[in-house]
């Protein structure tokens, strides 16, 4: 949590422009399902009461066009202002964790030198640009838009027509993101177990690089870390 809080607040004012260009992207969304629905069953019901001719489509479609468009320009902002919030934050959070290793005394900075160590930090480090872009933006986006929805239901449709769609769909959803989660969980640490161990082999093929070019073993190498 500590170098979340520290990735946020290296631009706060980036990341909430981003966080609310990706709750456009998705109440636009949600319009344009709703707003295309609408004008595909209500030209259908015009067109068997023989009122197509009268019926205005006009509007409608330009409605759906500018849905459209303004969701395409809020995701184009959103993953600018995120993408580039996110890796400046890295950035900040590569040198304070520098900084903290030069404060380091001998015996912390011999247990780093190990490859094992090098190559989980250096990974823990990257992993936080998916944890900011994939999952705290995205779930922040997503309740805000749910809100927003429920809130914009009750007022047209009526508060208890609201609560029974709400309640009906939400925990659908959880279950949802429980079940993709539960079966991402293992393919996901079965790459990081992979990515772990290539790290670890070039690392180890860079600090003895002198012996494996005096024992002619560097094809033999090169071919271990391909596999």
């Amino acid at each position: 949590m500590k170098a979340i809080r520290l990735l946020l607040a290296a631009s706060p004012g980036a990341f909430l422009r981003g966080a609310l260009l990706a709750v456009a992207v998705l109440l636009a969304g949600a319009a344009l399902l709703g707003l295309s629905g609408w004008f595909i069953t209500a030209t259908g019901i015009a067109g068997l009461a023989g009122a197509g001719v009268m019926f205005e489509t006009f509007r409608p479609a330009a409605g759906i066009r500018a849905l459209a468009l303004t969701r395409t320009a809020a995701r184009y902002g959103e993953r600018l202002l995120t993408h580039d919030a996110t890796l400046r934050a890295l950035a900040t959070l590569r040198v304070a964790l520098l900084r903290r290793l030069t404060r380091a005394d001998a015996a912390t900075l011999g247990r780093m030198r190990g490859e094992t160590a090098l190559t989980r930090m250096t990974s823990d480090v990257d992993a936080l640009d998916s944890l900011i872009l994939r999952l705290l933006l995205p779930g922040l986006a997503a309740v805000v838009t749910y809100v927003v929805t429920g809130l914009l239901l009750a007022a047209i449709a009526g508060a208890v027509f609201a609560w029974v769609l709400l309640a009906g769909t939400l925990p659908l959803a959880v279950l949802m993101l429980w079940a993709l989660a539960r079966r991402g969980a293992r393919p996901s640490e079965a790459a990081e177990a992979q990515l772990q161990t290539l790290n670890r082999g070039l690392i180890d093929a860079l600090r003895d690089r002198t012996a494996l070019v005096l024992a002619g073993r560097i094809p033999e190498r090169a071919a271990a870390l391909a596999m």
